[in-house]
């Protein structure tokens, strides 16, 4: 039947359903792969192909029986899966998950040429299990339909059992719900993970096996492998673990069987619009982030992108050799750029040059997006073919080029915009789904539309023309133009990696909560980051219309995302020079050199996984190590990369103390502390019949409490009570019936940020802070919360962002000196030890200046000796702070004596409040959390207010200047 234009009928739900069971077991082993390793497995579907095609030689050519030949060609697949998993996946997984997502793009390629030295066997047709056929429900069933219907529902059923029924797939759901309690438990990871890489590995064998024949069914000899192995069939098999989350099999094999169904509606229903398929499953996926409830403590997928290699201390950095050895080689390549158009001066030449300037613009997006803001994204080339198809269509219509690429670029912008907000609702690996749902949506529909089409319909067209003052007719002066364009792209990253809009990209990556914490909006900062390199690319393609001239939309395929990603990630996905360094490597030497069998294999499949294999942070880590053993080799200074980290681990406990004792010191100069006790001004804030309630688990129920100003309010209770959980609700991290009050005003439907912008300050139980920051970067995100950074003056250098940027500078400077981190500004948050974190979170209090703040065991991962010295600093962060202060801390002797009041949880329920010597007396606090043991309550030593007694004369820090 037919409703309204779509095409209802059963044998066409059938047929898509059939297809939709080849998705369902793609899928399956995507989600697998996922689940355990936290890695999208880009070459999955190339490796069902691989067995596919090996079974059709097997079966066709070497004539052997088909059962007799399925064995070999799943053994293979899973194999393959093995094999991967040895090689890459397990060295790599702990250095940098995205060199093993993007060496999974570099075994596709291999894959593609082992295949390539096989018989055709497009020209065989794959082969299948029954060559007979019958009718059933009026439907025509050939043996490729037959296969799929008893095949495939059967080994989706013993996939369910394996996974939900025997040891094996325990053992796979416990690595992939905890890998750290899993290792404890005894359960082999590495075993785990071989395991579920061979599994993948067959289940894609079997995907390919299926479905291939199936559509060549309708007519011959079959269809080109591409399909099996191309982003749109990667998509749909994403999309259908996205339903799913990428964690629950059942939800994702009934999402792929049904957008099997749906594909299957839309093709009978628009046989002439092929990409509609596409467009409908990209608004799918849009919409199902829109509509997808996700908590806001969810903390996702934390996975750092960008590896960054060690840095130079300052003392080597200024060195003077050093410096001139930088110039030089500054100078050299600048050199080397100018005068590569007169050695490779023939137009054919010249043209494959201009491409490294482009792809390297390209690289400084994906940079920016990928390597500082954690978001992997596969749609990248899809802003390029906007940003070419634009300045085309305009140009066709009159625009000058000049005006078409400026309209282009601003569209880019405003089209990233669009697409961000809902993308951006996932983090990391899943992002790509969406992303990807882009590419393959703009290629096959998009970029086919009228508004993108060009006089001639064919192809589009730009006519050479005056870009200003220049008149650009050869291919030289479009090469200049393009080397002007990328040295603009440098200086723009680069000026922006050192404003404070370059800092929140970085600290978004590793630690949502903690950025949201320092009132900076991790989704602004995402969706402003997608912005800029969705606008980068978009740029880079108004060239590379410029330069081509004459091209179509089919340039632009999803394919070349990929291979943008993996020139990055090649190149160094954490630097600027990396992306250039990757544009010469994987474009510039295949253009220029493509008849070298040397270029060719370094360029390769091959080449990329030995580079990612020993080097995964690229050639640009590469290039780190040298220069660190030139460093060393001349003795410019005594030098080791790890040497301060080294030092500080083996002194971790009187580095802490040394700070601690400095930083309370001064702090009590500012103003000598006062007897300790909350003042009459009313609550600071109130957490009023609070219950949280996380799927059918009851966390907190009616939770009531206070805190006065200047008043400190311990919160005690046994691990699982619900200290932290309330801590979460309070800060907006998770969602609460009930109501939270902040200086008399709700904040009940506000976000972290917000609530952190209205006086919430927070702490976190970790104090990772912010691993690729510098101690001086960490507080000079939290001094955002003084003057923001505004994107369009950090992108331009004009002087209110310079202004500030020096602002910022003196104050995060004036703050290390105060806490006695004066000599820890360089170097990085994630080699200090935890006692130093915690002294450096401290000093982002200050540079919030909260009217309340959240202290979520604030002496945890340190020694007993500290946390007592760690009790007077709290008292002195709270005195020049004037803040309220709510801890959550299970040293219960220190937690009594520099508290004014206690409140203990049990079980989610307030059980006792009050005075601490009260509260620690109650015979239900003892029951529950103390317990009757009276050594377990006075382990502490009688030193935590010892350091309040004699206050230094040194002056520290105004509160004007913070």
């Amino acid at each position: 039947m037919m409703l309204g234009t779509i095409a209802i009928r059963f044998d066409i739900i059938a047929l898509g359903a059939m297809a939709g069971l080849g998705y369902a077991i793609l899928a399956a082993g995507l989600v697998l792969v996922y689940r355990a390793t936290k890695v999208i497995n880009l070459a999955h579907g190339q490796i069902g192909a691989f067995s596919a095609a090996l079974l059709t030689v097997l079966v066709h050519d070497a004539g052997l029986p088909y059962f007799a030949s399925l064995p070999v060609a799943l053994v293979s697949g899973a194999a393959i899966g093995w094999l991967v998993e040895c090689t890459l996946v397990r060295p790599l997984a702990n250095r940098s998950i995205l060199a093993v997502v993007v060496a999974t793009i570099g075994v596709t390629d291999v894959l593609l040429v082992a295949q390539a030295k096989l018989p055709n066997v497009i020209s065989m047709g794959f082969p299948t299990s029954f060559n007979w056929s019958a009718r059933l429900w009026g439907l025509e069933f050939r043996g490729p339909q037959f296969t799929l219907l008893i095949l495939g529902p059967g080994i989706l059923l013993v996939f369910g059992l394996l996974m939900t029924r025997t040891r094996y797939g325990l053992a796979i759901r416990g690595v992939a719900d905890n890998r750290e309690a899993a290792q404890l438990a005894g359960i082999g990871v590495e075993r785990v993970s071989s395991l579920v890489w061979v599994i993948a590995g067959a289940l894609a064998a079997v995907a390919a096996i299926l479905t291939l024949p199936l559509s060549a069914a309708g007519g011959g000899t079959g269809a080109a492998l591409g399909p099996i192995l191309g982003p749109s069939l990667l998509l749909r098999a994403l999309a259908a673990g996205l339903v799913g989350r990428m964690t629950n099999l059942t939800a994702t094999v009934i999402a792929g069987i049904s957008i099997g169904v749906a594909e299957a509606v839309l093709y009978a229903s628009y046989p002439t619009s092929l990409g509609i398929v596409d467009l409908v499953l990209f608004v799918f996926i849009v919409a199902l982030l829109l509509f997808q409830r996700r908590d806001k403590s969810e903390p996702g997928d934390v996975t750092s992108f960008g590896v960054d290699p060690t840095p130079l201390p300052d003392r080597i950095r200024r060195h003077p050799t050093v410096v001139r050895i930088r110039r030089s080689g500054v100078l050299i390549a600048s050199v080397a750029a100018v005068v590569a158009p007169f050695v490779f001066s023939s137009a054919a030449r010249l043209y494959l040059l201009t491409q490294v300037p482009i792809y390297g613009i390209i690289g400084v997006s994906v940079v920016m997006l990928t390597g500082w803001a954690g978001q992997l994204s596969l749609g990248q080339i899809a802003f390029v073919g906007v940003g070419a198809m634009g300045t085309a269509a305009l140009n066709s219509r009159g625009v000058p080029v000049g005006a078409a690429l400026g309209y282009t670029t601003v569209v880019g912008v405003l089209l990233a915009f669009v697409i961000g907000g809902p993308a951006l609702r996932l983090r990391g690996l899943l992002l790509t789904v969406t992303t990807l749902g882009f590419a393959v949506a703009a290629s096959s529909y998009l970029l086919n539309l009228s508004i993108f089409q060009s006089s001639n319909l064919q192809v589009a067209e730009i006519i050479p023309g005056k870009l200003g003052p220049i008149d650009f007719g050869s291919y030289r002066l479009d090469y200049y133009l393009c080397l002007v364009c990328l040295v603009a792209a440098i200086y723009m990253a680069r000026r922006i990696r050192t404003t404070g809009l370059g800092r929140t990209m970085i600290a978004v990556e590793s630690n949502e909560n903690s950025l949201a914490a320092m009132t900076v909006s991790p989704a602004a900062v995402k969706l402003a980051t997608f912005a800029i390199a969705g606008g980068i690319a978009t740029f880079a393609g108004g060239l590379f219309a410029i330069v081509t001239r004459t091209f179509d939309a089919s340039t632009f395929s999803p394919e070349q995302s990929l291979q943008v990603l993996a020139m990055s990630v090649v190149g160094g996905i954490g630097s600027i020079a990396g992306a250039v360094i990757g544009a010469i490597y994987l474009i510039g030497l295949p253009d220029l050199f493509g008849n070298s069998l040397t270029v060719q294999l370094a360029t390769s499949g091959i080449g990329l996984l030995i580079i990612l294999r020993f080097q995964p942070q690229g050639l640009i880590g590469i290039w780190h190590w040298v220069r660190d053993w030139l460093v060393r080799r001349f003795s410019l200074a005594p030098f080791e990369p790890e040497e301060i980290h080294d030092v500080e681990v083996s002194l971790a406990v009187p580095l802490a103390m040394r700070l601690v004792e400095q930083a309370t010191t001064e702090l009590l100069a500012l103003e000598k502390l006062s007897e300790i006790g909350g003042s009459n001004r009313g609550p600071a804030l109130v957490v009023d019949d609070l219950t949280v309630d996380i799927g059918s688990r009851l966390i907190l129920s009616h939770v009531g409490l206070f805190v006065d100003h200047d008043e400190m309010v311990g919160l005690i209770g046994a691990n699982g009570a619900g200290k932290s959980t309330l801590m979460n609700a309070i800060g907006g991290f998770l969602s609460y019936e009930g109501g939270v009050t902040l200086e008399g005003r709700s904040i009940d439907h506000h976000s972290p940020a917000e609530r952190a912008r209205k006086g919430l300050g927070r702490s976190f139980q970790a104090a990772t802070l912010y691993p690729r920051l510098t101690t001086r970067e960490c507080i000079q995100v939290a001094l955002e919360s003084q003057r923001r950074s505004e994107v369009i003056p950090s992108l331009l250098a004009l002087p209110p962002s310079i202004r500030n940027e020096k602002w910022s500078r003196r104050a995060a400077d004036d703050l290390l000196d105060l806490l006695g981190l004066g000599n820890w500004g360089e170097q990085r948050a994630g080699t200090l030890s935890t006692g130093t974190r915690r002294v450096v979170e401290f000093a982002c209090l200050l540079a919030l200046r909260p009217k309340v703040v959240l202290l979520d065991e604030p002496m945890a991962g340190i020694a007993q000796s500290e946390s007592e010295a760690f009790g007077s600093l709290l008292l002195a962060v709270r005195k020049e702070l004037g803040a309220a202060m709510l801890v959550i801390e299970h040293d219960v002797p220190l937690v009594t004596k520099i508290s004014d009041r206690l409140y203990c949880l049990e079980a989610g329920e307030v059980i006792a409040e009050g005075a601490p010597s009260a509260v620690r007396d109650d015979p239900r606090v003892i029951a529950s959390y103390l317990g009757t043991d009276e050594r377990a309550v006075a382990r502490s030593g009688a030193r935590v207010l010892a350091a309040t007694a004699q206050p230094s004369g040194k002056k520290g820090v105004a509160h004007g200047q913070v």
